[in-house]
């Protein structure tokens, strides 16, 4: 099979699965229990969190990683923490469901949400969000490549 559709979804790496599998069957332990497996796996858990921080260029000393289970389960977490009722918060209009969604409950509760409308390429309209770009914006979600479209925003 050839597959085309890698803006949606891609296959796992061979090396990662066989990682999942191992700790899967040999380091399942609650890493917050007492017992020495599972302090293993705790601190297995916590040289990971190091190791990603590292690589991305931060220090473990200033910045900290949270391991969701879902994409969604991290949008749900970023939104629900960050988007804030007494500034300004743009969304654009082509974000993924799980933001979009949960940006419209914030604003029926009462999160002042302003959508950045996509131009035809399917892109975040520039000159709109200049428009709209202020010093009360408190948060912005802009999805970097489409999902769906596979369309690529100008992050910077």
């Amino acid at each position: 099979m050839i597959y085309f559709d890698n803006a949606s979804t891609t296959p796992c790496l061979e090396e990662s699965a066989q990682i999942v599998k191992d700790k899967l069957v040999n380091g399942f332990f609650n890493p917050s229990s007492k017992y020495m497996p599972a302090f293993l796996c705790a601190k297995e858990i916590d040289g990971a969190r190091k190791k990603i921080i590292e690589l991305l260029g931060g220090s473990p000393s200033s910045y900290s990683v949270v391991f969701t289970g879902s994409a969604t389960e991290a949008n749900n977490l970023v939104l629900n923490s960050s988007i804030s009722k007494h500034k300004l918060n743009m969304i654009s209009v082509g974000e993924h469901a799980s933001v979009y969604e949960t940006a419209k409950v914030l604003r029926e509760r009462g999160a002042k949400i302003i959508e950045l409308p996509l131009t035809r390429s399917g892109v975040v309209d520039h000159e709109k969000f200049k428009d709209v770009m202020t010093n009360e914006v408190a948060f912005i979600s802009v999805m970097l490549v489409s999902n769906e479209t596979g369309a690529i925003n100008d992050i910077k």
